[in-house]
């Protein structure tokens, strides 16, 4: 940093040098940040575009630049516009709002925006090839995008040609399978792409996808293609991707895994684990949590264990007070307590590794 003088106090100009201490930016700019071959770089409150020969690809005059994915959003004056990551506009900040897919081309999922409080659709040349008329959109996924006017939400393809009924609420596709959430009358159902109903519009709740950030659990719909959902007699139904029931239960007490295996609350508080197909993987227990892939912390006569449903074995046999996992730097963390003291391993290739003995009032923290 290299302090210039302005008014009353001094501001830091920075420097960027290359591994072999050759300068690409020079003192030039307040700061930057790297995107791709290019840089956004900022100064006196307005931000721009240069290039590794620190050639202006856009002058510094922008409000904000902020990389999504395959693209560099830009406001200016309130308005948005969005160029690739060489610079190259493709919207210019005419529009008050746009929404697309950040990880999907224009050619793909073209870009929903609003002009005059209307909602269309432009292609990657900027162009409309729906005009605005809607009162919401949101942006294409597929060939396919969710659009409301005053009579509800409902599906249109890239002719803007309406493809399903009129809901009240329309959500996203999934990039898995193309099922999207919609409601109507205070109802939950699922609709495909070609806005057929493949989930009755019946159901209380519909659990929506959440990935977790491992990818090791998620909810709702999953790429095993099992549904969650919950009537309005408090049962949880567990639907195939067709909307045939595979599990029905009292509790709502229910986990979907992304490798379709279901685990639940039975009669007489006995936990299950089922597969997609709706075979047992394993001995009825008083509990079971998902800890990692194809293991489970399992618990039978107040002894907790360490079970692999694959193999259907103990890694750790049902006999402990309390098993713990979490994750530490990067690994994958057990500990079961033995006396006044934690048995404590990782796990590397589906073996136990790096045995290490912790006293008891200590946790997985404190390694």
């Amino acid at each position: 940093d290299q302090p210039r003088s302005r008014g009353l106090g001094d501001v830091y100009k920075r420097q960027l040098l290359d591994l072999n201490g050759k300068i690409i930016l020079d003192f030039t700019y307040r700061t930057f940040k790297i995107v791709e071959d290019i840089f956004i770089v900022y100064d006196n409150k307005k931000c721009g575009l240069v290039n590794k020969m620190n050639q202006i690809i856009l002058p510094i005059e922008y409000d904000n630049l902020s990389r999504k994915s395959l693209y560099i959003e830009s406001l200016k004056d309130g308005k948005k516009g969005l160029f690739d990551l060489e610079g190259k506009v493709l919207l210019k900040c005419i529009y008050k709002e746009i929404r697309y897919k950040e990880d999907c081309p224009i050619g793909d999922c073209p870009i929903a925006v609003r002009k005059n409080n209307k909602w269309g659709f432009v292609d990657s040349t900027g162009q409309f090839f729906i005009s605005p008329q809607y009162v919401q959109a949101k942006e294409f996924n597929k060939d396919t995008a969710p659009v409301k006017n005053e009579e509800g939400w409902f599906l249109i393809n890239r002719n803007g040609k309406k493809v399903s009924r009129v809901y009240d609420m329309v959500g996203y596709g999934t990039s898995d399978d193309d099922l999207t959430i919609v409601s109507k009358g205070g109802r939950s159902g699922m609709i495909n792409g070609k806005g057929e109903e493949i989930i009755a519009v019946k159901y209380k709740k519909i659990h929506r996808p959440i990935r977790r950030n491992r990818g090791i659990k998620s909810y709702g719909q999953l790429k095993a293609g099992l549904i969650k959902v919950i009537d309005f007699s408090g049962k949880t139904i567990v639907l195939k991707p067709n909307g045939e029931p595979l599990i029905q239960t009292e509790t709502q007490r229910l986990t979907l895994f992304q490798n379709g295996i279901v685990s639940y609350k039975k009669e007489q508080a006995k936990w299950v684990l089922e597969d997609k197909y709706g075979n047992n993987l394993l001995p009825e227990f008083e509990f079971a949590k998902h800890a990692l892939d194809r293991y489970f912390i399992v618990s039978k006569n107040g002894k907790e264990g360490f079970y692999d449903v694959v193999n259907k074995t103990f890694l750790i046999p049902p006999n402990y007070e309390r098993i713990s996992s979490n994750w530490y730097n990067g690994k994958y963390l057990i500990s079961y307590k033995i006396k006044d003291e934690y048995l404590t391993f990782w796990l590397k290739d589906n073996e136990p590794v790096s045995y290490t003995h912790l006293r008891a009032h200590e946790t997985e923290a404190d390694l």
